[in-house]
């Protein structure tokens, strides 16, 4: 029986959240023999499917399944950020779903987010803040190098200038708490960065008066023009010299998914051949870590050492 009731939650994109006794009991056995899983409260699934999921996809399913349980929930804040599409760090969106209610508190893995005369958007089945409202709440709630990941989301998403944004966020929310964290971030967003760690590193380099570069720079291949390389960052000095800065992930080679069916060996030989041929084309290609980001003066001493300028030195 349970069996069905698993393949039932999986074809609806949810966890089984069992609404008697004996099932929870029944699912409750299968915990202590280790084939089952409760990720969320009154939320089941069978251990090996839940272990092989992405996170992204565990998220998904604890947000319908709560959305099933609870029709009139309203998801917020860093809930509400992942549905939309907002770049937010992993640990707020696993840390807890966020929904609005009538006073701010937390529990159960629930936080409780008051907020007065908020607009509410559709996902499909899933009832949101606003796309506005949600960047603004993270916005608020996050230091310079988070917030600008979310305002350069913002501006990908919408395909909106910057300036227009940023006067609807004025207007709507002036005066409100965090309302200098927003302004800040969306002074430098840019819809061309297309993850968080890239708007990430720029924020570290606009703190620390690094030579702003362009972005997904497109630089013709010489075996074949038709297919660029595009490059996450160029620079082009006043000396003449032209760098590339590429922000290095783990992605690459170890998501099976990201490498198209090819193995390592062969994602990181044509790794190799991409850098060769740029370097073949006068270009410096400086490589980072989003670690190194976080640490901030890694970054700094890798840019440093190509002689990128920086404020003070």
């Amino acid at each position: 029986m349970l069996d069905e009731l698993f393949l039932e939650a999986e074809r609806s994109g949810m966890l089984l959240a069992p609404s008697d006794r004996a099932t929870r009991m029944a699912l409750s056995r299968r915990m202590r023999r280790g084939d089952v899983v409760r990720p969320f409260r009154n939320m089941y699934a069978p251990a090996s499917m839940w272990d092989a999921l992405p996170w992204q996809e565990r998220t998904s399913r604890i947000i319908h399944t709560y959305a099933a349980l609870y029709p009139s929930c309203v998801f917020c804040s860093y809930t509400a950020a992942f549905i939309l599409g907002l770049q937010v760090p992993k640990y707020r969106v696993t840390g807890g779903l966020h929904i609005l209610s009538g006073k701010g508190v937390a529990g159960h893995g629930v936080v409780h987010h008051a907020i007065p005369h908020c607009p509410v958007e559709y996902r499909g089945q899933l009832a949101v803040t606003s796309r506005e409202r949600t960047a603004y709440d993270c916005m608020a709630r996050a230091g310079f190098r988070r917030g600008l990941a979310v305002a350069d989301s913002l501006l990908r998403l919408t395909g909106r200038d910057r300036g227009d944004v940023l006067d609807c966020l004025e207007r709507s929310y002036a005066g409100f708490r965090g309302i200098s964290r927003v302004r800040q971030s969306m002074a430098h967003a840019d819809a061309r960065s297309e993850n968080g760690g890239e708007s990430y590193a720029r924020a570290v380099m606009i703190e620390y008066g690094v030579q702003l570069p362009d972005l997904q720079v497109e630089i013709p291949r010489p075996d074949d023009p038709h297919r660029p390389f595009r490059l996450d960052y160029y620079w082009e000095l006043a000396n003449g010299k032209k760098i590339g800065g590429e922000l290095d992930g783990l992605d690459k080679t170890e998501d099976e998914s990201m490498r198209g069916g090819r193995s390592r060996a062969e994602v990181l030989f044509e790794e190799r051949t991409r850098g060769s041929l740029i370097t073949a084309m006068g270009i410096q290609v400086v490589r980072f870590t989003f670690k190194m980001a976080q640490q901030t003066y890694p970054l700094l001493e890798r840019l440093d050492l190509y002689g990128i300028p920086r404020r003070g030195r």
